[in-house]
């Protein structure tokens, strides 16, 4: 799932449909940010970090992976299967 339409599903689903765009347009990024646990905050980088990636390089299928235990985020372009001429 990606940043913007988790957070367009939340506000869709706390706001009126005509409400929605000023909604969104309104959203407080800094308080987005103060609020957030670290693992969410996390979640949020790895999977900006990955969408960047998919930007770059949409040749690939990008994916993250958090690991907390070990301390670390990975993000993995795997080769997408190419159509044989």
């Amino acid at each position: 799932m990606q940043r913007r339409s988790f957070l367009g599903g939340l506000a869709a689903a706390a706001i009126p449909a005509t409400a929605v765009v000023a909604e969104v347009n309104s959203f407080d990024w800094n308080a987005f940010m103060a609020e957030s646990t670290p693992e969410q905050l996390a979640s949020f980088y790895s999977n900006g970090l990955t969408e960047t990636m998919a930007k770059l390089h949409p040749d690939r299928s990008w994916r993250c992976a958090i690991d907390h235990k070990n301390q670390f985020v990975l993000v993995v372009g795997d080769k997408r299967p190419g159509v044989s001429a």
